[in-house]
């Protein structure tokens, strides 16, 4: 399980933070390194499932931390607000380490965008009741097998 954890991990960093474009054809003297209005994201990619990169942008934010849920709660069930401030620290550190990566390469690589944290915490809370249902049906099965 740990390896998995471990390749899990760098899957996210790739994800996250790869790759760091240092030049490019792109213009960026009017370029955006941050978004800050909550649900301006979610309600475009909404609004535009039919372009499958605004689907995959929205569902990979959603499903971006479940795993690391999963993780921490398989084998105990953690608290609500553990559940809530664990995401927020995760990916708050992501999202700044991508506007640091933007301003250190002036070039907008990734953006900062508040509606990744809200759709980051909620794919963490999802995983956390995912691994809370999984715990009970595991259980059962033992109590089942005994």
């Amino acid at each position: 399980m740990q390896a998995s954890f471990i390749l899990y991990l760098m899957m996210l960093a790739k994800y996250t933070l790869l790759p760091i474009r240092l030049f490019d054809d792109l213009d960026v003297s009017n370029a955006t390194y941050f978004q800050l209005t909550p649900l301006t994201s979610i309600l475009f990619y909404l609004q535009n499932l039919d372009v499958p990169v605004y689907g995959i942008q929205l569902f990979g934010n959603l499903v971006l931390l479940l795993p690391f849920a999963i993780y921490l709660n398989i084998k105990k069930q953690r608290s609500l607000i553990f559940n809530i401030i664990t995401p927020i620290i995760i990916s708050l550190s992501i999202e700044t380490l991508q506007l640091l990566i933007d301003f250190i390469t002036q070039f907008p690589n990734k953006i900062f965008d508040v509606d990744d944290l809200l759709l980051n915490v909620a794919g963490f809370l999802i995983g956390a009741l995912l691994s809370k249902y999984a715990r009970a049906i595991i259980g059962s099965l033992k109590l089942r097998l005994q």
